[in-house]
């Protein structure tokens, strides 16, 4: 607090209240600073489609053992890749 009658040294007056972050949102701002200063382009090689649904897949499987409660929102997913794999 200030004295009595002194001005704010702040020029945007007194600090507001912060709002609560979500978890990790701190660590996606800085994530996305840290992608800005990165000049190495992102090589995808040549990988092809069944590889491709196999990394999917493998992501998605990734996000459902993470949290189950992705099961519900991932499983058309699942199922479409793995059935797409077994194919070949």
């Amino acid at each position: 607090m200030h004295p009595e009658g002194e001005p704010c040294p702040h020029p945007h007056g007194p600090a507001k209240p912060r709002a609560r972050e979500e978890p990790g949102a701190a660590q996606a701002a800085h994530g996305a600073a840290g992608a800005e200063a990165c000049n190495t382009p992102l090589v995808c090689g040549d990988r092809g489609e069944l590889e491709n649904a196999r990394l999917v897949l493998e992501a998605h499987e990734n996000l459902v053992a993470a949290d189950e409660t992705n099961r519900g929102k991932f499983q058309d997913v699942l199922v479409f890749m793995k059935n797409r794999v077994e194919q070949g």
